[in-house]
């Protein structure tokens, strides 16, 4: 699903060899962060994606919504929050191939919050 030089930007800080870093730069460190995120559930993770949104023009195509996560932490509380996502894709060989993901929540800077209890509008 993804070009091996893919450069993200996750809810979740990047471990490198020199600690944590903002961003995960390649499909390996990538692919070891979905297996850490599925790991830090227990099987009831629901995943809901709204207002989809695609623009496609030659190659490049962007998406973006919201997802919509739900599951018992492992070992932990439940967990319901919604997370805004958007993808940068390349047509590659007649694949589409994500090139750039980023997942955010809002941030309230007068208290220092992430803005996790946020939904969709009518939610």
């Amino acid at each position: 699903f993804y070009v091996e030089d893919i450069y993200t930007y996750d809810l979740m800080a990047a471990p490198t060899e020199a600690g944590l870093a903002l961003a995960f730069d390649g499909e390996l460190a990538w692919r070891q962060n979905w297996v850490s995120f599925f790991d830090m559930f227990a099987e009831d993770l629901v995943v809901t994606i709204e207002d989809l949104t695609v623009y496609q023009q030659g190659d490049l195509a962007t998406v973006y919504g919201l997802t919509r996560l739900e599951g018992t932490i492992v070992d932990g509380p439940y967990v319901d929050m919604w997370v805004r996502e958007t993808n940068l894709l390349r047509r590659v060989d007649d694949r589409w191939l994500v090139v750039h993901d980023n997942v955010s929540v809002p941030f309230d800077f007068a208290t220092g919050q992430a803005l996790t209890n946020l939904g969709p509008l009518g939610n």
